[in-house]
């Protein structure tokens, strides 16, 4: 019988969509509303850095392009020639494991109690951290970064709608107010 406290430590590890951990920095002598547009940081042009074994285009993609919807839901424009601010994103993923224990219930002479059993077991599961940073583009400044951190498990295929809700959730403090 597995345990009902095993159960919920996976579900927590692989199957959240929200942030584990969320960050957000930023520059509070900036006057954000003076930014308007924005570009890429290399030149303009989306270039991945990141995990090898995350560099799937589709996966890449669907984070440029949330991040592109994000800004322009807030009004934001794209801007190639002369933006205001330029958008750089990072992944880090980590392998990393746990132990969980089983433990049982039992009922003693009407008493209750819980036991561990004998088997533990190692879980295994991927740290992703999405790290998206806004960079003053006449002065190349760092003005705003937003740091989050989520589970999944070792095989799991990240989902379009998990990606986007990472990166609303990345950039919902930005510009900050």
């Amino acid at each position: 019988m597995k345990n009902l406290l095993t159960t919920f430590v996976l579900l927590a590890l692989i199957s959240g969509c929200a942030f584990v951990k969320q960050q957000t920095d930023y520059r509070s002598d900036k006057d954000f509303s003076a930014y308007q547009t924005f570009c890429w940081l290399q030149g303009c042009e989306f270039m991945y850095q990141g995990p090898e074994f995350f560099n799937d285009f589709e996966n890449i993609e669907l984070i440029r392009e949330a991040v592109v919807l994000e800004l322009q839901e807030k009004g934001f424009e794209q801007d190639s020639n002369q933006p205001d601010f330029l958008v750089n994103f990072q992944i880090i993923a980590e392998e990393r494991s746990t132990i969980a224990s089983s433990y049982s219930h039992e009922n003693r002479n009407g008493q209750r109690a819980w036991e561990p059993f004998a088997q533990r077991e190692m879980q295994h599961y991927i740290e992703g951290s999405l790290i998206i940073d806004i960079i003053d583009a006449q002065t190349s400044d760092l003005m705003w970064r937003s740091y989050g951190v989520q589970y999944f498990g070792p095989d799991e295929k990240v989902s379009a709608k998990r990606m986007r809700r990472a990166v609303r959730k990345a950039l919902s403090k930005f510009p900050p107010q």
